[in-house]
């Protein structure tokens, strides 16, 4: 390779991963001075929780057991994350739940893609036998939605659901539970969504 050529390769390589290093720099700095405190009751409410999914289950007498943990984050930039999860062996239930709170829509937009990609590299790093299939038909709502119903060996398992409206991102992983028709799906989704437009 002549030396001009691999000066123009090494600006080329060298110009994104340093962008890289500045976003990273930026995020962890962000991460770090964030604020922490438990959700509040009116938070909670925009969350998908163990105890919405136990109520809606085959197992309702299993709701007063489950305890999500939860907490706000609160970022330097305007930001703000809500999030609640939960995790049990018998009967075997994962959910995780997240609200983004962003200070533009643009933001939002940003945060609406790496949830999205940032959740399916997630799922496929936990479990190989996971297959995502896209089912917008079970539920759509606000500017831009994601509906996938996790399925192993062809059986449905769970959902894994990114919706945006505006400057708020709403995420959910669940497990254990799931719904093969549209109703029961946005009976447990779209009072969470609409709560979540009501947030300050």
């Amino acid at each position: 390779m002549k030396a001009p050529l691999r000066t123009k390769v090494l600006l080329g390589l060298a110009v994104p991963l340093a962008l890289f290093a500045v976003i990273a720099g930026l995020t962890w700095y962000l991460q770090s001075t964030g604020t922490h405190r438990p959700l509040t009751p009116s938070e909670r409410a925009v969350l998908v929780t163990a105890k919405d999914l136990f109520a809606m289950s085959s197992q309702p007498e299993l709701y007063m057991q489950a305890e999500d943990s939860g907490e706000r984050e609160d970022l330097l930039d305007g930001s703000a994350t809500l999030t609640a999860e939960y995790q049990s062996e018998k009967p075997p239930m994962y959910v995780v739940s997240q609200v983004a709170l962003e200070p533009s829509e643009r933001a939002a937009k940003l945060t609406w893609q790496s949830l999205s990609i940032g959740g399916f590299m997630g799922i496929a790093v936990e479990s190989k036998d996971v297959v995502l299939v896209n089912r917008d038909d079970l539920y759509a709502w606000g500017d831009e939605s994601k509906s996938q119903l996790l399925t192993i060996d062809g059986k449905p398992v769970g959902h894994f659901l990114v919706i945006r409206k505006g400057t708020r991102v709403f995420m959910a992983i669940f497990s254990g539970v799931f719904f093969d028709e549209a109703a029961p799906l946005a009976a447990l989704l779209t009072p969470k969504l609409e709560a979540m437009e009501r947030l300050p």
